[in-house]
């Protein structure tokens, strides 16, 4: 437990280093392949450190990991859909582009309150290649 402390103090330091001064900008959610959707209120890694028994109920192996990057490529390389909240503009990491993916972010667009937003979508992996779409737009694929 201790060493989970440190990582979580260094990551936030790390953030903060790199200039991300307002850390509720950094939120988003985590949705399972299987659809679940979890709020983060915190950075995509340090959330899993945090919640780690809510993460271990949706089948991720959060003790195998001692860093937190590794357990959220591991989590986008297994189905699961990364979205980040920036303030001004959205991102979703997936691992594959496919059905299920895009039916897991239209299930994530029926709770997002405002439509009209844009998604950046990213495959991992695919050296900047992304597409644009608006929330409400995700919902033609559910």
């Amino acid at each position: 437990m201790k060493n989970l402390f440190k990582k979580l103090v260094e990551d936030t330091i790390q953030y903060l280093q790199q200039g991300w001064s307002n850390l509720d900008k950094m939120n988003g959610y985590w949705i399972s392949p299987k659809g679940k959707i979890v709020r983060v209120n915190s950075s995509h890694s340090t959330e899993l450190y945090t919640n780690a028994e809510v993460y271990r109920k949706l089948g991720v192996p959060v003790s195998k990991f001692n860093d937190g990057n590794d357990m959220v490529n591991w989590q986008i390389r297994n189905g699961w859909v990364q979205i980040r909240l920036w303030g001004d503009f959205i991102t979703a990491t997936v691992y594959r582009l496919n059905t299920d993916s895009m039916k897991n972010l239209a299930l994530w667009a029926l709770i997002y309150p405002n439509k009209e937003e844009r998604v950046e979508i990213e495959q991992e992996y695919s050296h900047g290649h992304s597409i644009s779409i608006t929330v409400e737009g995700l919902l033609t694929y559910g």
